[in-house]
């Protein structure tokens, strides 16, 4: 294969299939034509021409990667939560088509250069989009906190854990928000932790009750509750009482 053949007949098959990948919508896998690039990437590779391949795709995802990122700068609050939730998922259904498409220079990553096409391409999309605007999704979240579902909890939920997937010291920008929803994040709570967290708990309710919500019938609650948390209370705050 000479440079020119490879510009002329391969790239362009390729280049179009990662343009419509990145920007599809999630799911939908009718406008790729998986054997025909399949097999571009496989001859590709086969006539030595794995690294250019690879380094034109990183560069391909990367122009639009930085367009997304542009886009993302002029929306704050929940809008930007929402729509970075979007581009995270967009990724990932993004990553479900790439990388059987290029399977086989995925070997050569890995053969060659210790590495693997989904490190690669989620390392690319880290620096070049999230870590521009992971400080300012996280202070919409934490803002999202002090009123009730200001931010659908399956939207938090889908945006924690995208980021957990992504970075895992990414937790550490605000260790309660993960904590709240992927498990084992934090060490186990310490006795001197349980008056926090009972007060967090209060105002998450008093939260819910400002909102609307009812706190229902009391009367309906088990017999016995409350001298069981007495005598919890008791036990490891005896001057609380």
């Amino acid at each position: 294969m000479i440079s020119a053949e490879y510009e002329q007949e391969y790239w362009p098959t390729i280049q179009n299939a990662i343009d419509l990948l990145l920007t599809q919508s999630i799911g939908h896998r009718g406008l790729v034509s998986f054997e025909n690039v399949y097999s571009c990437v496989y001859k590709c590779v086969c006539k030595n021409y794995s690294e250019r391949l690879y380094h034109d795709l990183l560069f391909e995802v990367k122009i639009h990667w930085e367009k997304v990122n542009h886009e993302l700068e002029v929306k704050a609050g929940q809008v930007l939560v929402k729509i970075f939730d979007s581009v995270l998922k967009q990724f990932e259904s993004s990553l479900r088509g790439l990388i059987p498409l290029f399977t086989y220079m995925n070997r050569y990553l890995e053969s060659r250069m210790d590495t693997d096409l989904r490190s690669e391409l989620c390392r690319s999309f880290t620096s070049v989009l999230v870590d521009n605007h992971v400080n300012r999704v996280i202070g919409a979240l934490e803002e999202a906190q002090l009123s009730a579902f200001t931010v659908p909890p399956s939207t938090v939920f889908s945006v924690v854990s995208g980021l957990y997937s992504l970075k895992r010291e990414y937790v550490s920008l605000a260790p309660y928000i993960f904590a709240k929803y992927i498990p084992n994040v934090l060490p186990p709570m310490s006795v001197s932790e349980l008056p926090l967290a009972v007060e967090e708990t209060r105002m998450f309710q008093q939260n819910l009750i400002e909102s609307g919500f009812s706190r229902g019938d009391q009367s309906k609650k088990r017999t016995g509750d409350s001298d069981i948390l007495s005598k919890y209370y008791e036990c490891f705050f005896p001057n609380s009482l």
